[in-house]
């Protein structure tokens, strides 16, 4: 129910709760701090459903050549922290979850065989290695609620793939594949609603997942590859692409709409925390070998609404 207040003898209705009821085009783009560790391809993880910009990004590629980090680090909207680090440094993976529930699964390492298979999961303080995906492969997405309810779809096994695995805290199982086989896309969502977008070729195309199959929906407005993705299946922000660009769509539920651009172009950025509260960190912007440490954090403004009283 709305709530009223009267200003001098006006009656304004001021929106206190539900931001999504300006509208992510609404939304506005701020630089935030950057982070310790300059890479792309990386992991991440947050809250869908956030009211603060917070995020949880691990491994990925860093400056200067093939390396793969290991390092971990937290966001709390000001500041970025150190954590604990993965045991294997890979990049092009998958993550989902929480801050403190993640995984951390497949992606490319720097020694043969360049895909893997491998699994981490975060409990909010370390990592520890578990029970491997079902098919190597890297440039694959992940998400999920929790460490033990997670998905891996799409990604480069030895072409594009549809492969979608499910985890359920002790075992993957595959499920029904993707209509398209892509790699390089985005996504987000949980193992019983999701939404995978974009990747190579590259392309416009979106599907979205209802536990149990994927169905192709409206495509987004501008092709790209290695999208950040930011909130849930029915609210979504798509930002940065490949090729190179500042590109801001956001999805809701039905169609996608271009709103306000990023500050940096970029392309295999990440993307945490809400539509309403998203982030982007990270990323590659272009340069050879060279990876960011920029932050910008997403706001859907706020409004109020003014009724004369009669």
């Amino acid at each position: 129910m709305a709530e009223y207040k009267a200003i001098h003898g006006t009656l304004v209705e001021h929106k206190t709760s539900d931001p999504l009821a300006a509208g992510t085009a609404n939304g506005t783009w701020a630089s935030g701090t950057a982070m310790n560790t300059a890479r792309g391809r990386m992991g991440s993880a947050s809250s869908a459903t956030s009211t603060t910009h917070s995020a949880y990004v691990y491994g990925g590629n860093t400056p200067g050549g093939p390396a793969k980090t290991v390092n971990a680090e937290q966001y709390d909207g000001t500041s970025w922290a150190e954590q604990a680090n993965v045991n294997v440094g890979r990049a092009a993976l998958c993550g989902g979850g929480t801050l403190t529930s993640a995984i951390y699964a497949g992606g490319e390492v720097v020694n043969s065989p360049y895909n893997t298979d491998a699994h981490e999961q975060w409990d909010g303080s370390s990592w520890s290695e578990s029970t491997e995906i079902n098919t190597a492969r890297r440039a694959n997405v992940g998400f999920g609620a929790t460490n033990t309810a997670s998905l891996v779809a799409s990604g480069y096994v030895s072409a594009a793939s549809k492969l979608t695995e499910v985890w359920n805290g002790s075992s993957w199982t595959e499920v029904g594949d993707q209509n398209a086989a892509k790699y390089a896309r985005a996504g987000t969502g949980t193992v019983t609603a999701g939404i995978l977008f974009g990747g190579n070729d590259p392309t416009t195309n979106t599907e979205t997942w209802n536990g149990t199959a994927w169905t192709e929906v409206s495509e987004l407005n501008t092709a790209g590859e290695y999208r950040a993705a930011s909130g849930t299946a029915a609210e979504v922000l798509a930002a940065g692409a490949y090729p190179l660009s500042a590109n801001v769509e956001s999805w809701n539920g039905t169609s996608w709409t271009e709103i306000n651009n990023i500050s940096t172009a970029r392309w295999e950025g990440s993307g945490t925390g809400s539509a309403s509260f998203g982030l982007i960190s990270g990323g590659h912007p272009g340069s050879p070998n060279s990876y960011a440490t920029a932050t910008e954090e997403f706001t859907v403004v706020l409004g109020n609404k003014t009724i004369t009283a009669s």
